[in-house]
């Protein structure tokens, strides 16, 4: 596996390399050939140690550096300090000033990409943590009394530091209600995760870590939107085209909706990108895969299906767990087992894309500025319906204590987000907690051969699209304004999700002429009454993915009998009827499919993390 780590130790009491290496040696060789690395390299410092893994012959996006005046520097992922001109391509690693500026920590706040960067500055006797402004690389840190230890890798940390087995209960409470941890939560008792744009600084003096960017909108109202979407797709087709000159060749994840289609549009040889689309054997996906195949055939990529059986949950598990510490649902983290298989270096994804676009956002009244206290404070309040659903799954202690607290944290994050309007904080605070903690969190972040790369986070694009009008996000009506005025060619081809053809003008959305209670509620009576939202085909392919798996649901029984101290954390009782409903469910709607999807994705993510972390 591909790992960046170390550790800072204020007593200057160090760990013997021997055992950092016996420690990697182990947790590599707990791991199928295919996704060990072969190589590792262990430096010291005054204060601790660095150390790195990965595949000796592979790109695999690792700078490591010893300068003259014994100043460190060790990164991994791709990043530039001087518009991709220090990127040297055939190794993929960053070409380093020499010597390094005696404000090389600053210089590494303005460094664009996807990374964890971490500094030893000699000279000051400091040791400074880096990641990139989205966070799109995970770095997961444990502190005792005396040291701090950093780890790209859950399980990884957990194996050096022999963290005890224990769960965070609020971080569980939040991976069922939000699908991820936010903040710096993890599902593991004591590890945090750093936080977007963070910069930490370890030294004898402490701890300080400080955000050196902020995600923050500076709405213009007077863009006109033909020119301005081609501004911004100018933008997006240079990080596509700064992203595929760093991998060269690789593969494209294509479904057929907007992200991915975008990316596809953009990319300068498709014949080097040969796209797939995530198929299953028991479901049909006519709509998407169809979508996907004329996109192809327009642009000239060539273009397969990866067909998943459900036996990919149970087969994969230690290995999911083993790469990624089950941040992330199963469901998700499983489809991208397969891209590897495909023995391409980088895999071009738009998983991040839909956050900025705007798809996260409730109703049009976000987007009223008078209103935006009123909704954010409605948008962050925990109701008890919201709860209920939650205690088939949790104790019921832990939900009575950990809720209060979880609703004070939703608090704090979102007045920490930015924008003159409800839906300009809502899609802030999914860009910096989502988008790190779910999109972000996979297995391919460790694997030792393949990286994802992604161009939703090229920083001209989303300066640009923090300009945009709460109305222009809404629905992501921009977004597909821009993709049908600057794609012409694909038209035709309609948005899978939904089966709409985009339109060649942003839509000018008229509020009710009703309270927004009577609209709300006139809103829940058409939920119940009328005619059900239809099922995509993407939502029946994970629906059944997880429900045909046989051996998935051994591996629960048997995981809920053999460590009975879960019912610290879980309801064990609600869990075995949940379970029993699921196996034999047909759901009538999207949204009880989805509700099935997430909460028997996140609930077998949890299990299997807690199994497989008692054997490392």
């Amino acid at each position: 596996m591909r790992i960046l780590g170390g550790y800072f130790s204020a007593d200057k009491i160090k760990m013997e390399p021997a055992q950092i290496r016996a420690k990697l040696q182990a947790f590599q060789a707990s791991v199928k050939p295919q996704y060990a690395s072969d190589s590792i390299l262990i430096e010291e410092y005054e204060y601790g140690h660095l150390f790195v893994s990965g595949k000796a012959h592979a790109r695999s996006m690792i700078t490591t550096a010893r300068m003259d005046n014994q100043d460190l520097f060790f990164s991994l992922g791709y990043l530039t300090l001087n518009h991709w001109q220090d990127w040297d391509v055939d190794k993929a690693a960053l070409r380093l000033p020499q010597p390094l500026p005696n404000d090389f920590d600053q210089v590494l706040t303005c460094a664009e990409g996807e990374f964890n960067a971490v500094y030893w500055d000699n000279r000051r006797r400091q040791l400074h943590l880096i990641n990139d402004r989205f966070a799109a690389r995970p770095l997961y840190l444990y502190k005792t009394k005396e040291r701090v230890f950093f780890c790209s890798n859950l399980p990884m940390l957990m194996h050096l530091t022999q963290i005890p087995v224990k769960l965070d209960p609020l971080g569980v409470l939040q991976i069922f209600m939000f699908l991820h941890a936010v903040d710096t939560c993890t599902h593991v008792a004591s590890v945090q995760r750093l936080r977007p744009a963070s910069r930490m600084i370890l030294s004898e003096k402490g701890i300080s870590c400080q955000p050196y960017w902020k995600l923050q909108y500076d709405v213009s109202y007077d863009l006109n939107p033909s020119e301005f979407a081609r501004t911004v797709f100018t933008a997006f087709e240079k990080s596509v085209e700064e992203r595929t000159r760093i991998a060269k060749k690789g593969v494209l994840a294509l479904s057929g909706g907007l992200d991915s289609r975008l990316i596809a549009g953009c990319i300068p040889e498709p014949s080097l990108f040969p796209a797939y689309t995530v198929g299953s054997y028991n479901t049909e996906q006519d709509r998407e895969y169809e979508c996907a195949a004329e996109i192809c055939r327009v642009y000239g990529f060539p273009h397969d299906r990866i067909m998943l059986p459900p036996s990919d949950i149970a087969m994969f598990s230690r290995e999911i767990f083993l790469l990624s510490g089950n941040v992330t649902g199963m469901h998700a983290t499983a489809k991208f087992m397969r891209f590897p298989e495909m023995n391409k270096e980088f895999c071009l994804s738009g998983s991040p894309g839909d956050v900025m676009a705007g798809g996260y956002i409730p109703n049009l009244y976000y987007t009223l500025p008078s209103r935006t206290e009123e909704f954010i404070k409605s948008h962050t309040t925990i109701h008890q319906g919201w709860i209920n659903k939650f205690r088939q799954f949790l104790a019921p202690a832990l939900i009575d204590e950990y809720v209060p607290r979880m609703q004070q944290l939703l608090e704090e994050t979102y007045a920490n987000a930015s924008g003159p309007t409800a839906a300009h904080k809502v899609t802030a605070w999914w860009m910096v907690q989502y988008n790190p903690a779910f999109s972000c969190s996979g297995v391919i972040n460790s694997h030792p051969t393949m990286s994802r790369l992604y161009p939703h986070l090229g920083y001209a694009y989303n300066d640009l699209m923090l300009k945009l009008p709460a109305t222009w996000i809404y629905r992501k009506a921009f977004y597909k304004y821009m993709i049908y005025q600057c794609l012409p060619q694909i038209r035709h081809v309609c948005y899978a999700n939904t089966g709409e053809y985009l339109k060649g003008y942003i839509p000018k959305p008229q509020l009710p002429m009703m309270s927004y209670k009577l609209w709300a509620l006139k809103r829940r009576f058409k939920a119940v009454f009328h005619k059900k939202s239809q099922i995509e085909p993407q939502q029946m392919f994970e629906f059944y993915m997880m429900q045909q798996n046989q051996e998935l649901w051994k591996d629960v029984d048997e995981i809920l009998v053999s460590y009975p101290d879960l019912s610290t954390y879980l309801n064990i009782a609600g869990i075995k009827e949940f379970v029993s409903r699921f196996k034999s469910a047909k759901p009538q709607d999207q949204n009880e499919c989805l509700g099935y999807i997430k909460q028997t994705s996140f609930l077998t993510a949890i299990l299997y993390f807690y199994k497989f972390a008692h054997t490392i």
